[in-house]
C-alpha cells in the first residue's frame, strides 16, 4: 500500500486544514517517489479514511525529511469532516507546516 506524506498545509480562518502540500513516499528508505503537490482537504480525508497511512513530513536544514506524527480524521461541528495530527510533538508540530 503507499504511504504519503504532508510537508505543507493551507489553513482556512478558523485554523482548520483546507489544503495539503502531498506526495507518496518510500516509507523504508523515507525519501519522496513523486514530488509533493497541492491536494484538497477531501481527497486527503478520503485516502485515511480508506485505511492509507498520511504522515507529516519535516524539512529540517532546507533538506533533511524528519516523518512526524500521522494524520487523522476528524469530524467538526455540522458534520464537517476535517483532517489533524494524531498527537502534537515539540518541533513537530501543525504551526511548523503551514505554508505561506
Amino acid at each position: 500500500m503507499v504511504v504519503y506524506g504532508i510537508s505543507g498545509v493551507k489553513l482556512d480562518a478558523r485554523g482548520r486544514i483546507e489544503q495539503v502540500h502531498m506526495g507518496s513516499i518510500d516509507a523504508k528508505h523515507f525519501k519522496w517517489i513523486e514530488s509533493p503537490i497541492n491536494c484538497e482537504l477531501h481527497k486527503v480525508a478520503s485516502l485515511i479514511s480508506t485505511g492509507y497511512a498520511i504522515y507529516s513530513i519535516f524539512i529540517v536544514g532546507g533538506k533533511n525529511m524528519v516523518q512526524g506524527p500521522r494524520f487523522c480524521t476528524v469530524e467538526y461541528e455540522h458534520g464537517v469532516k476535517g483532517i489533524e495530527l494524531e498527537k502534537d510533538i515539540a518541533g513537530l508540530r501543525l504551526r511548523d507546516l503551514v505554508m505561506c
